[in-house]
């Protein structure tokens, strides 16, 4: 959101709408699928994702995509967004959002 050339904030100062603040929303990476990431970078993709919604003056609301992996069958990696797995196990990422959350 700031990084971006212009970025949203930018653009929102120029139109004089700087009190209002930002939703990131379906965050997210698959753990399985297509275009699919480990565990690992599940979990760093969303605590850098809170961690950078928090560096904001206003309030920054970030969406974890999805909390539980909707299915088990790899052909569609919607089914692997979760912080935990369709059997409910957490994967990293559930303690890396609560930590972020925590910090």
């Amino acid at each position: 959101m700031a990084q971006t050339s212009p970025s949203i904030r930018s653009v929102m100062a120029d139109n004089g709408d700087t009190a209002i603040p930002l939703w990131a929303t379906e965050v997210g990476a698959p753990t399985a699928g297509p275009g699919a990431v480990s565990e690992c970078l599940q979990a760093r993709i969303l605590r850098e994702a809170i961690t950078l919604s928090k560096q904001f003056p206003l309030p920054a609301v970030t969406f974890i995509y999805s909390y539980r992996d909707r299915g088990t069958s790899t052909s569609n990696r919607e089914n692997f967004f979760g912080v935990t797995r369709y059997d409910n196990s957490r994967k990293r990422s559930y303690n890396a959002v609560k930590e972020a959350i925590d910090d």
